[in-house]
């Protein structure tokens, strides 16, 4: 997932110093201009899982499926078959684990979503990794209705602003009339793309 990224970055910086091959630059190349191939989620593949699972795409360069381990304290623990784990809080990405840019927040039990909410504020204490440093942000997250309902769900934004750097962002999350997370888009760490996450629930 996130290995793919880095990877094709890495391989493109060593090409200058003579190490791979104009041939070996292609694909690499194709892979950072028009990402990977996605994993397409029919009617078979949800018939085959035995599990719940989310499909996470990393920007354009990277996309797994993550099956759901274990939920304690209404966290929920996602696990790819490279080991990568992801843990979500109502929807949101609170850990993450085994990737190059690993994020840990420390203070997000008062995040939620549901049809009533208008608008509420989150103040988050975040550990991220690489470089090892604590930060914290202010989030707005609102809906523009409470009956608006698109396509994929009644639709929240996540305004985020964080404290003592530029890193600001906007987080998007879907919900279905069942109040289940079916479909997210967030920032996770300052060296990382938006992660997409949707969710398929057994």
């Amino acid at each position: 997932m996130i290995k793919n990224y880095i990877l094709a970055l890495m391989l493109i910086f060593l090409s200058s110093c003579n190490n791979i091959s104009y041939s070996d630059i292609i694909p690499i190349v194709k892979l950072a201009t028009f990402g990977v191939e996605d994993i397409e989620i029919d009617d078979d593949y949800l018939s085959q899982q035995k599990f719940s699972f989310i499909k996470v795409n990393v920007g354009r360069t990277g996309v797994a499926i993550l099956t759901l381990a274990s939920i304690k304290d209404d966290v929920y623990t996602w696990v790819s078959a490279s080991g990568e784990k992801l843990q979500t809080y109502n929807g949101k990405i609170i850990k993450s684990f085994n990737v190059v840019y690993d994020t840990h927040f420390i203070t997000f039990s008062n995040f939620s979503l549901n049809e009533s909410l208008k608008t509420k504020k989150h103040d988050y204490t975040i550990r991220i990794f690489n470089p090892n440093t604590l930060i914290t942000q202010e989030a707005i997250l609102k809906t523009e209705s409470l009956s608006r309902l698109d396509s994929e769900g009644i639709y929240f934004e996540e305004f985020v602003s964080t404290k003592g750097f530029k890193w600001n962002f906007v987080n998007k999350y879907w919900l279905n009339e069942d109040g289940n997370v079916i479909k997210s888009i967030q920032y996770l760490h300052p060296k990382l793309p938006k992660y997409e996450i949707n969710f398929y629930y057994k």
